[in-house]
């Protein structure tokens, strides 16, 4: 998805309003496959000589794996907008990007803005319990029948044994 900006490009200091609503494929991020569904971006451009300021409000749904219990869930998401193109890049504000032309790629810079807002472990919930380590079974929906000794001798059972040779 492009944005076209020569009209900001030839009325420096005039605002441009845009709404966009933006497909993105599913991105694998860190061995997870996140979705991105209903995303869009609504806000306003203005030129100024050689260079765009794009400002606005992202919004979307980020549909993740709990990083505990594995099941999906939808993380809403909103955050605001704001970046400079220019033509020609500049040492001394390394922050702003470049622009090709007069058309803003909205596609990558949305993507890679999404992946900036997630949080850095996906949760279900703050208070999820996970999974049994045994069985498989949600914690969070209640115990399972294993027993609570089994922590030592199921993940590290191996290790267990070995210490035990020894004595």
């Amino acid at each position: 998805m492009y944005l076209d900006v020569s009209r900001a490009l030839k009325n420096p200091g005039d605002v441009f309003s845009f709404s966009q609503a933006i497909p993105v494929e599913p991105q694998d991020i860190l061995g997870d496959e996140v979705l991105f569904e209903d995303v869009a971006i609504r806000g306003e451009y203005t030129g100024a000589g050689e260079s765009v300021r794009l400002t606005g409000r992202v919004a979307g749904v980020a549909k993740l794996p709990c990083a505990r219990c594995v099941k999906r869930f939808d993380l809403p998401l909103e955050f605001p907008l704001n970046e400079v193109f220019v033509k020609e890049s500049d040492e001394l504000n390394p922050d702003h990007r470049q622009l090709s032309g007069s058309v803003i790629d909205i596609g990558q810079l949305m993507l890679e803005s999404l992946v900036l807002a997630l949080p850095i472990r996906f949760l279900c919930d703050e208070d999820c319990k996970g999974l049994c380590h045994v069985c498989g079974a949600d914690l969070s929906k209640g115990q399972c029948g294993c027993v609570e000794d089994q922590d030592a001798s199921g993940a590290l059972r191996a290790l267990s044994k070995l210490l035990s040779d020894n004595d």
